[in-house]
């Protein structure tokens, strides 16, 4: 039984949401669709996961991972595959 969203499934989808943060889509993407790998930096960073341009740890990155593709699995988001690796756009209503 679910317990609902999580502290970083919740992180996440406000980071995705939040209007600051646009400019993580690809060059080649519509406006509505995300880099979870930005997402992924940009909130290892705030959480003081990653120092500098090294890349998050690997327990965060395993952590973020698990909570992505529980949003995914939820349906809060849905994958763009052919846009490229890693890009997901946010959906209205979740299957819940």
């Amino acid at each position: 039984m679910s317990r609902g969203l999580g502290t970083l499934q919740r992180e996440i989808l406000a980071t995705l949401k939040a209007d600051q943060y646009r400019f993580w889509r690809s060059p080649d993407a519509p406006r509505d669709v995300h880099s979870l790998s930005d997402c992924r930096w940009h909130l290892a960073k705030m959480r003081g996961q990653k120092h500098g341009n090294t890349p998050a740890t690997r327990s965060f990155s395993a952590t973020f991972s698990r909570a992505a593709r529980g949003l995914i699995e939820a349906g809060f988001l849905e994958v763009v595959n052919e846009i490229g690796r890693g890009q997901v756009r946010l959906k209205r209503k979740s299957k819940r």
